[in-house]
């Protein structure tokens, strides 16, 4: 594929031991470094998760909101976010600061995220968490099932959109917290269940329920974020001259008086709503317009470039 488009991938995973080279061998094949490994189409950034001690969840997050913004400014065309635990409500956060910045996010991983830091979170309906932004095309959302009483004590956050344009997927696995993460636990060898410590201590989940659960975690959500990164690709790939340009609408025409947007590189039909509309959620309305659906067809995910949009 030609000018293949550059996209930026940031992942932050969960916590772990305080020095750097334990860490390292206990994340090694984590399933936020494993993306971050994988990850051959633009810069690549991947912070570890904070000493279980210390609340660098902010710290994290602000080191990979820098990279991904001045990857921005240098050419890149779409931004993919991945967190585990504390990871995860640090690059929900990120996703909120990359708003501010009007640097949408195409696609977001949470695995298992939990926001306990104390530097972090909005008040969001009387909870401090912060909610997903309307800038975020599309969430892939695993969490660990409740039953199996793994790190009870933990509260789950980003299951709040901002708009429900914002596409999630969602489902829950049997196996612990550190497993949704891609570090599921080896011990007792002997059998019987898994002791996690303090504060929650003993679980539902033994050592091979975990190991399972790890890979239908991945085996889930690593197919929905190369499909993701598959359209994005094909998105940003279009001609940016299309073969038949458009043309004014005739003085005194049918449509004289109707507000048209041209799709530029990178768009989507939801941002094209937010920016006529302030409202994601209205993308439908310009979908469904009579024109626009003979443009675009059934599908209102896929738009290309130099399409001719009329905007009731």
């Amino acid at each position: 594929m030609t000018n293949r488009p550059k996209i930026v991938f940031g992942g932050i995973d969960g916590t772990g031991e305080f020095w750097n080279h334990n860490y390292e061998k206990t994340f090694v094949n984590s399933h936020i470094n494993t993306l971050y490994k994988e990850w051959i189409d633009g810069p690549a950034h991947y912070r570890r998760g904070p000493w279980w001690q210390g609340d660098w969840t902010w710290v994290e997050a602000n080191r990979i909101f820098n990279r991904v913004k001045a990857d921005w400014k240098d050419g890149a065309q779409a931004v993919f976010l991945a967190g585990y635990s504390r990871g995860g409500a640090a690059v929900i956060e990120i996703a909120k600061w990359l708003k501010a910045e009007n640097i949408p996010v195409e696609c977001m991983v949470l695995l298992d995220p939990v926001d306990r830091s104390r530097t972090m979170g909005d008040n969001w309906w009387g909870t401090k968490d912060t909610a997903i932004v309307d800038t975020v095309k599309r969430v892939i959302y695993a969490q660990r099932d409740y039953s199996a009483k793994s790190r009870e004590s933990f509260g789950n956050c980003g299951r709040v959109r901002q708009s429900l344009s914002t596409i999630m997927h969602f489902d829950d696995f049997f196996c612990t917290h550190g497993a949704v993460g891609g570090v599921p636990w080896t011990e007792p060898k002997n059998g019987g269940f898994i002791n996690e410590g303090a504060p929650d201590f003993g679980t539902l989940v033994t050592v091979e329920q975990d190991k399972l659960g790890s890979e239908k975690v991945k085996n889930w959500v690593f197919p929905m974020f190369y499909e993701a990164l598959f359209q994005c690709i094909e998105r940003l790939s279009q001609p940016t001259n299309p073969v038949n340009p458009p043309t004014k609408n005739p003085v005194g025409g049918p449509n004289k008086g109707q507000r048209i947007h041209i799709v530029e590189q990178g768009e989507w039909l939801s941002k094209i709503a937010l920016k006529y509309y302030g409202d994601m959620m209205k993308y439908d309305i310009i979908h469904k317009h009579p024109e626009n659906y003979k443009t675009i067809g059934p599908d209102p995910n896929i738009i290309k470039p130099g399409q001719r949009l009329i905007i009731p």
